[in-house]
Order: C-alpha cells, then sequence, then structure tokens
C-alpha cells in the first residue's frame, strides 16, 4: 500500500510539473520573415524578437521548460526577466545566460520586488509591434511583483496584504484588493504593451481563473474598485488599512480614478496549463491503472486550514 501510495503521489506531481507543462504547451519554427509561436495549438507569428518573463513560485522551472521549447529559435530570443521567491534554486543552463534573476518578498512584498517589477515594465516597453512576449506566471505573482499605484506606498501595500492574510480572507479576495492598489496587475501590464503577449499560467486558486492567478497583470479584470473595497469591508478592515490605500479605493469606487481594464487587445492570449485539477486527476488515473477505483470528491475545497 505504501509504494501504491507513492507511486500516486509521484504521476500527481509529475503531471504538474513546470517545466514538463510547458513543453507540452508550446512548440516554435522559423517562418518567412519572422517565426511561429505554436501555443496549445494556436499558431502565433511574429517578426521580431521572442522575449520571456517568468514570475511566480513556478518561474524556475516554467522557464527551464521554455528555453527547451524555444530553442530552434535561440537566435530570436531576446531580454528575460525571471522572478521567484527569494532563497528558491534558479538553474537555467547556457540557454539562460543572458536571462536576469530576481528573487523577491512572499508572501508580504518587498523592495526588491519592486525593483523586479520596474525591469518587467522595462521591458515590455521597450517591446516593439513585432515583438511576442511569452509570459510565464504561476502562485505568489502577487507579492514578487508589487508596483504600488501612486500615492500608495510598498509599506501601505505590504500592511493591507498582511491585514488580509490574518482574516482568513481567500487568494481571489486578497488578489482582488491588490490588483487595485497597484500599477501593473489586473491587466495593466498587458494594456502598456505595443507588442503581443502569450500568457501561459499555472494556476493557484480555486476554480482557474485567469484574472485571479498572480492578480492577473496580462488579462482582463472583471473586479472593481468597490469590489476591493467591499473586501476591506466584509472583514472589517476599514479602519486598519492605512489611509492612502483606503483613499485610493474610495476614489476609484466613486468613479474618480480609470478602473482597471475590462478588455484587452486581441493580440494577447492567455491560457492556464496545469492547475490543482491536473495533478488530481492524474492522481485518479494511476489509482486506476494500480486497480483502485478512485473518487475525486473535489478540487474546489477553500477555507481556513486550522478549521
Amino acid at each position: 500500500m505504501k509504494e501504491a501510495a507513492g507511486g500516486i503521489m509521484r504521476a500527481a506531481l509529475a503531471a504538474a510539473d513546470p517545466r514538463a507543462a510547458v513543453l507540452a504547451s508550446i512548440a516554435v519554427r522559423p517562418a518567412s520573415g519572422g517565426a511561429t509561436l505554436v501555443s496549445r495549438g494556436v499558431e502565433r507569428p511574429f517578426g521580431g524578437r521572442l522575449l520571456v518573463a517568468a514570475v511566480g513560485k513556478a518561474a524556475p522551472g516554467m522557464t527551464t521548460g521554455a528555453l527547451e521549447a524555444l530553442a530552434p529559435l535561440a537566435d530570436r530570443i531576446g531580454p528575460g526577466v525571471v522572478v521567484m521567491p527569494r532563497g528558491h534554486a534558479c538553474r537555467l543552463g547556457p540557454a539562460g545566460a543572458g536571462f536576469e534573476i530576481h528573487e523577491s518578498g512572499h508572501p508580504v512584498p518587498d523592495g526588491s520586488g519592486v525593483a523586479a517589477a520596474r525591469r518587467v515594465i522595462e521591458l515590455v516597453d521597450a517591446m516593439r509591434g513585432d515583438d511576442l512576449l511569452l509570459f510565464l506566471l504561476s502562485g505568489g505573482g502577487s507579492s514578487l511583483l508589487p508596483l504600488p499605484a501612486e500615492p500608495v506606498s510598498l509599506a501601505d501595500k505590504a500592511a493591507v496584504t498582511s491585514l488580509l492574510l490574518a482574516s482568513g480572507a481567500d487568494i481571489t479576495e486578497i488578489n482582488t484588493v491588490r490588483k487595485h492598489l497597484s500599477a501593473i496587475k489586473g491587466g495593466r501590464l498587458a494594456a502598456r504593451c505595443r507588442g503581443s503577449i502569450e500568457t501561459l499560467a499555472i494556476s493557484d486558486v480555486v476554480g482557474d481563473r485567469l484574472a485571479f492567478i498572480a492578480s492577473g497583470p496580462t488579462v482582463p479584470d472583471p473586479t472593481t474598485f468597490s469590489d476591493a473595497r467591499s473586501v476591506l469591508e466584509r472583514y472589517r478592515l476599514l479602519d486598519r488599512v492605512p489611509p492612502a490605500a483606503l483613499a485610493m479605493l474610495d476614489d476609484g469606487a466613486a468613479g474618480r480614478l480609470p478602473d482597471t481594464p475590462k478588455t484587452l487587445p486581441d493580440r494577447h492570449h492567455a491560457a492556464v496549463i496545469a492547475s490543482n485539477r491536473t495533478a488530481v486527476d492524474a492522481a485518479a488515473d494511476e489509482a486506476r491503472r494500480r486497480g483502485f477505483t478512485p473518487c475525486v470528491l473535489t478540487t474546489s475545497l477553500t477555507g481556513e486550514a486550522r478549521e
């Protein structure tokens, strides 16, 4: 039984492996006057450079998989930026020799994360119209890539994050607030991009909604300033959050600030390539192969672990 349980667990982990998930999702080929990225069967032709940005706890593995898949176009790969939690290992090999690696704070954002966010913005702002950015996103990205919208400070945003974590708010609620205090979350990063973006995400949120994975910097945002304010009200935090943060949410809810983008140009695409469900399905398949009759109770359980 112990051997079977171990085999089932290994199958689950292998199915959600970041490197393997990216390798299974993309391929490239040269084309006349440019190249084509094939992402989950969809062709994305481009004539310029192929840039890479990876943000999240799975960033090292996702980047490794991407570099393997992109090897036929090594001469077209432009700058690359990898942002991961402090203390994680990242060995990209010769193919990633020109990539910048940033270590940031998690789960509470810090100054190194701000520096990383500014570098990602520089990467995006330098793109030409015929460039393509492969954006590799995974859990933890909200904390790892903080860039508060002025006049909110990093200390303000960190305080809000800490209060929400302590209150028992779930990741969807936390990210609803975070993206409305951010200069790049909730689709704002994609909104400033002149080129095209292909986002591949590994989900750590129930429901696998792209807008809530790492606060969705490259996808449209369905939430509003009013939603963010309601989260603070629900957990009785309105009188505890920093004044600058509350003022921004109040101004946004009153229509005095532009909300996050609700639509983005068609040249930006995004897809979830692995999730909790991926691992659960693989575990069930392996259990079945070993002669068991698996029963998946749920893949959407939420709540406080201590309860």
